[in-house]
């Protein structure tokens, strides 16, 4: 029995050293498998993304139209009349778009209910983000969420992020003085 039982041991002990053996040999495989994995994924939701984005974009921006006079004056007064596109759409809806030349883009809707205070606390609050360059970084921290969907805290991190910035430009806004046009 004690001979029966070191034999056990003696077996045991071996396969669990070739065991160990042959993970710490595959362990740098496993770990490049997992990098480049992560970076396809990343790639993918950014290209996806970027995908979404530009078809939206082509959709709306197929119905450009001329910028009327009086948003003109009111751009220029915020150094935007170059980054200022508007398309006709009775829907109403301004938001801040492209990755390395940020522009604004507002509809035809949204112009005809604005008052010229309101338009002007529309555009502030825009200009932060084209300023800031927020519709790149935005979309970095989606696409980093999306690559390390493993870290749930990472969504909340971009969803807060995000968030901020529009609170940033509509402090922005308020301390310009168009506190009653935001409202």
């Amino acid at each position: 029995i004690p001979l029966l039982f070191s034999h056990a041991v003696y077996i045991c002990q071996q396969t669990f050293s070739n065991v160990l053996f042959s993970i710490s040999h595959s362990i740098p495989l496993l770990l490049i498998t997992l990098v480049i994995t992560v970076l396809l994924i990343g790639l993918i939701a950014l290209g996806i993304q970027v995908t979404k984005t530009r078809n939206y974009l082509k959709k709306n921006l197929g119905k450009k139209t001329l910028i009327p006079y009086s948003l003109v004056t009111i751009a220029e007064e915020f150094d935007l009349k170059e980054k200022l596109d508007v398309v006709k759409d009775k829907n109403k809806f301004s938001f801040c778009y492209g990755l390395l030349k940020p522009r604004i883009l507002l509809s035809t809707g949204l112009l005809k209910t604005l008052t010229n205070e309101e338009l002007k606390a529309v555009l502030l609050h825009e200009s932060y983000h084209v300023q800031n360059r927020d519709p790149l970084k935005i979309i970095l921290g989606r696409t980093a969420s999306k690559m390390f969907f493993f870290i749930p805290i990472l969504k909340d991190i971009q969803n807060f992020y995000t968030f901020s910035k529009e609170i940033a430009a509509d402090k922005l806004v308020i301390q310009n003085g168009y506190k009653q046009p935001l409202i």
